[in-house]
């Protein structure tokens, strides 16, 4: 009899322990059901970001700053506060500063777009080639101008015929010439 009480124990725990196992299995299946819920309901009203790019709705500091950048653009300005130049629009380039003195040729430059680009000098005396040289267009926030150009081992009391050529990179090359 006592073995046949044990063999009721045993079939009783068995049970008692499926049980528990059945019953831990189904809040662990509820538990992520819900968790599931929350999660797929928290993501949709969430931003969405994929490899670095937010698709989400646009905060209000992005709205404001495409309205400022739009503003500006209509303004004749870039995001930067830069002026937008038109590039059908000729080049308005003024020799500033031209001297010889000490056998150096010094000339400066101002362009009054706000470009990039380069500038060719070219001196002659007469049909001769003297010298060429090309330097970087600078920018400032309101016109450009051709980096310098400070020329040795130019002869005084001569005629010289000054070209400087504008290449602007979009088409816009312009020539401004000079005689001394």
């Amino acid at each position: 009899m006592s073995r046949l009480v044990s063999s009721r124990k045993k079939r009783g725990g068995k049970k008692k322990i499926i049980k528990i196992i059945l019953i831990v299995l189904g809040v662990a299946l509820i538990g992520v059901l819900v968790w599931r819920t929350i999660v797929a309901r928290n993501s949709a009203n969430q931003t969405l970001i994929e490899d670095g790019i937010n698709f989400g709705p646009p905060t209000e500091e992005e709205i404001q700053l495409g309205q400022d950048i739009s503003q500006a653009v209509e303004d004749g300005r870039d995001e930067m506060g830069n002026i937008i130049q038109d590039p059908t629009e000729q080049l308005d380039i003024h020799i500033t500063h031209v001297s010889l003195a000490n056998s150096q040729l010094s000339i400066r430059t101002q362009i009054d777009q706000i470009i990039s680009g380069t500038c060719t000098i070219s001196v002659k005396r007469g049909n001769n080639q003297i010298h060429t040289e090309t330097v970087e267009i600078a920018q400032s926030t309101s016109f450009s101008s051709c980096k310098g150009f400070d020329i040795e081992n130019i002869p005084e009391n001569q005629k010289y015929n000054i070209t400087i050529t504008v290449n602007s990179g979009d088409g816009r090359d312009k020539d401004v010439n000079v005689e001394i």
